[in-house]
């Protein structure tokens, strides 16, 4: 009788080594997981707020105030991360994860737009340049818009301009010789958009002296693309 309950009391010890054993090392996952996810966060913010401030997409104040409110998630993320609370860790390792796929999506977008992460890794020259549509028009509001319209480009990088946007929808395009030429057709209705590189946003603001123009779209488009 005794052997018999010695024997299962081996049996029961060795249980409870194995449970231990495999429950530290989920715990283990846990916590590099959750780690990882720190990381990832921090890296995404840095990204983003640099994209941000590179392309002039926010004023300096607004990336002053996003880059406050990312610094408060990162030093409570790193709090519940060390609280020894089991339901507080769950929950910030939930929430440091949506987080992160709310900066993935935005990241991926400004790549979308102006080739950001792509300029990183590949040493190409690229332009930024705008849709302009006239303000009075609300109907083109994006680009979807305009589909099968006339739209106005310079004939200088025609050829890039239009290889990049055929990608995204089909348009009918009108080449011009100087920004005031493109500003008299959109104004008088021969064309329905332009698209300019920023550096003739300076020309463009005086030719538009009564401000009747707005940017609906940027991209980065890569210099003499074939």
């Amino acid at each position: 009788m005794i052997i018999f309950l010695y024997q299962n009391l081996l049996k029961i010890t060795l249980y409870i080594k194995i449970y231990l054993t495999y429950w530290g090392i989920i715990m283990k996952s846990k916590y590099l997981i959750n780690s990882l996810n720190i990381c990832i966060f921090l890296s995404l913010s840095l990204l983003l707020l640099y994209g941000y401030y590179k392309y002039n997409i926010l004023s300096r104040i607004n990336i002053i105030l996003i880059s406050i409110l990312l610094l408060i998630i990162l030093l409570l993320c790193i709090k519940f991360y060390l609280s020894k609370k089991n339901n507080l860790y769950n929950i910030n390792a939930f929430i440091i994860f949506l987080i992160n796929i709310i900066l993935l999506y935005n990241l991926i977008n400004l790549n979308n737009q102006y080739a950001y992460i792509t300029s990183i890794f590949y040493k190409n020259s690229y332009n930024t340049y705008e849709v302009y549509v006239k303000k009075t028009n609300v109907i083109y509001n994006n680009l979807n818009k305009l589909e099968n319209k006339n739209i106005g480009i310079l004939t200088t990088n025609q050829t890039n301009v239009i290889d990049y946007y055929n990608k995204l929808e089909n348009y009918n395009y009108k080449t011009y010789n100087s920004i005031y030429d493109l500003n008299n057709a959109i104004n008088n209705g021969e064309i329905q958009a332009i698209i300019i590189s920023n550096s003739y946003k300076e020309e463009l603001n005086k030719v538009d002296k009564n401000s009747k123009l707005k940017s609906i779209y940027t991209s980065r488009i890569k210099e003499n693309s074939n």
